[in-house]
């Protein structure tokens, strides 16, 4: 982007929107494997292996709180809502008593998997299942994100995020077990839900300070919504479930180390989900205003975030035997084998990073509901299929058949997407006409 650009405050607040964001999630994402790794060395394969599946079952359902109202809130308050404190306070309010229905389900859910293991993953999966609910206050973003400065919030997630890192090497040292670290994660959620009030009761925009719920605003934000929480709900199903299959099926050992060499998958994606949220209103603008300068857009953005991505695929594979080794230590050696899998889903994603937000714009929910559910029928059935056989790497081998298929192949099913082929050649093509959304 050229500098001059920088002179313009739209152009500016998007940047610095942009750019604090992005060092927020990669600071969090850093953090997490840092200290990830630490926990891992500290209980070993096994026990870290049984932990990590455990809080994937939790994940299974807590991340799902959301609702995929997302998406359609930031849109209409973008777009100029009527009352926009009530839709404002609804989406709160749902994220809310979501989030403790899903607590719920969570615990139900660990105390059936694990009965036969005692009380521990029981007292575990409620741990986890607490801090999802205090997390739950990151819906307060959806303001910030509407006025594009998530600068703001950002800068109290990662305030909790230090005292929460602190906490678990605090723990290390004293030689703690699996539970000190559940507890540890529920109360840098509680942390992030008191920091986050604080921000927008000292920066909360005004407009939307008048929270009001109205179960109107709320049937109606889910009748659209409800195929992203079904979609989003079955993309969890493809992306936690194999950590879970593999505890079950081939031990913690196996589900460690395909835990570990996920962890470095998480780094490369993490970032890129959270530029795309807060360039979200910039893309409805385009979308709403000049369809053609959006699929320019569109494309641009696309390729920009794909050759940044691949550059890091490509370093990560050529030293992945030095990083596992330095980051979780020789007894993850393993999990080298398995990576160059989980960076070739990477590469899948990073090009399909604007796909649901192009789709939440076209009003077209309902095409990731079903490429969503084609993923995780094709996911549970190669997992099923490989794991047995081949262990973490047959689970991460699946996990890339799944990405392709449910992100990239699955757009020649339906015409609103079939212009995202295009878009894909022309990430590495520097000519060709430039293809154009529907």
């Amino acid at each position: 982007m050229p500098f001059a650009q920088l002179r313009n405050p739209v152009v500016r607040r998007v940047s610095i929107n942009v750019a604090a964001l992005g060092v927020e999630r990669l600071a969090r994402l850093v953090v997490a494997l840092l200290v990830t790794a630490a926990v891992g060395r500290h209980l070993g394969v096994d026990q870290f292996g049984l932990y990590n599946a455990i809080f994937s079952l939790c994940t299974l359902f807590a991340v799902s709180s959301d609702l995929g109202i997302s998406r359609v809130v930031v849109r209409d308050l973008v777009s100029g809502h009527d009352n926009p404190g009530t839709l404002l306070g609804t989406a709160i309010a749902m994220r809310l008593g979501s989030s403790l229905i899903l607590c719920g389900v969570t615990v139900a859910a660990v105390a059936i998997s694990y009965r036969s293991q005692g009380s521990e993953p029981l007292i575990l999966g409620m741990l986890f299942g607490m801090g999802y609910v205090f997390r739950a206050s990151d819906a307060i973003d959806l303001g910030f994100q509407a006025v594009t400065q998530g600068q703001v919030p950002a800068l109290a997630r990662m305030i909790s995020l230090g005292i929460g890192a602190g906490i678990q090497l605090w723990l290390i040292r004293r030689g703690s077990g699996m539970q000190a670290f559940a507890w540890a994660f529920a109360i840098e959620g509680f942390l992030m839900a008191l920091s986050l009030a604080w921000v927008w009761w000292r920066f909360g925009p005004p407009e939307f300070r008048r929270w009001r719920f109205e179960f109107g605003t709320g049937f109606r934000v889910l009748r659209e919504s409800w195929p992203m929480f079904v979609a989003f709900l079955y993309t969890q199903v493809y992306y936690r479930l194999d950590t879970i299959l593999l505890e079950k099926m081939r031990g913690g050992t196996e589900a460690g180390i395909y835990s570990a060499s996920a962890k470095f998958y998480d780094i490369l994606i993490g970032v890129m989900p959270l530029i795309g949220v807060s360039l979200f209103p910039t893309l409805a603008r385009w979308y709403k205003d000049d369809r053609e300068g959006f699929s320019r857009l569109y494309t641009q953005l696309t390729r920009w975030i794909t050759w940044l991505g691949l550059f890091g695929v490509v370093v990560l594979y050529l030293l992945r035997d030095q990083v596992v080794d330095l980051i979780f230590g020789q007894e993850y050696a393993e999990a080298a084998r398995v990576l160059p899998w989980h960076l070739a889903s990477a590469a899948i994603m990073f090009n399909a990073i604007f796909r649901a937000a192009y789709l939440t714009l076209a009003h077209r929910q309902i095409i990731l509901l079903w490429t969503s559910l084609i993923g995780a029928v094709v996911n549970v059935g190669l997992n099923l299929l490989l794991i047995p056989r081949l262990g973490a790497e047959g689970s991460a081998m699946a996990g890339f058949v799944t990405q392709l298929v449910a992100l990239h192949l699955t757009n020649g099913l339906f015409k609103e997407t079939r212009w995202l082929f295009r878009v894909s050649l022309q990430t590495f093509l520097p000519f060709g006409t430039p293809a154009r959304c529907s």
